[in-house]
């Protein structure tokens, strides 16, 4: 259950999503999931809610059971496939964190309230990354900065810049130009290998 900035309450839950504003219920029990670049209809699914985010004035974000989407002010919009999203979190740098059962994971760049728009962007991190257990519970940040995964088997701390060789991405002179074209565009073929080719 949450409250936004201009008092509207949302509750969600396996049963569905509910939303209470001005004296007015509106509850989701689905949502439709557009096919072929947004627009079409496509498939209805279920609303499973187990996690919620404010995202602005009048935005929410809803983590779900496969997948995350948002409330824009108008309407619920599908974002992204995720594993079930167990909390949402923001740090105060603007980045969007989710704990799932897979993974906890972070948005490749920092979002705009209510404008995060999800491309498959997600950097995710594992037991191989150092956490205990992949399944996550929560994730939130200390007064030092510090963020911190809550798993079952206990908490994580992320640790930026930890790796000490990590893979660098060369721009290959014999398959790239030294000059841009007279329009002032170009292209870049780069390529990146780290040390156990993964």
């Amino acid at each position: 259950m949450i409250e936004t900035a201009n008092g509207q309450v949302w509750v969600g839950g396996t049963s569905g999503l509910a939303h209470f504003s001005n004296g007015l219920f509106q509850r989701f029990d689905w949502i439709e999931r557009s096919t072929g670049g947004g627009s079409a209809p496509g498939s209805r699914t279920a609303l499973q809610v187990f996690s919620m985010l404010p995202d602005g004035k009048d935005a929410i974000l809803v983590g779900c059971r496969q997948m995350l989407c948002r409330w824009n002010g108008k309407r619920l919009e599908f974002l992204a496939d995720t594993p079930l999203v167990n909390n949402l979190f923001r740090d105060r740098r603007g980045t969007l964190w989710a704990s799932t059962n897979l993974d906890v994971r972070r948005v490749l760049q920092p979002g705009k309230p209510g404008g995060i728009e999800l491309t498959g962007a997600w950097i995710p991190n594992g037991v191989e990354d150092g956490l205990p257990i992949s399944s996550v519970n929560s994730v939130l940040e200390d007064s030092a900065g510090r963020v911190w995964a809550i798993t079952e088997k206990g908490p994580a701390v992320f640790r930026p810049n930890i790796d000490l060789d990590p893979p660098e991405a060369t721009i290959r002179a014999e398959q790239n130009s030294r000059e841009a074209l007279s329009s002032g565009e170009f292209r870049v073929i780069f390529k990146g290998r780290d040390k156990w080719d993964l």
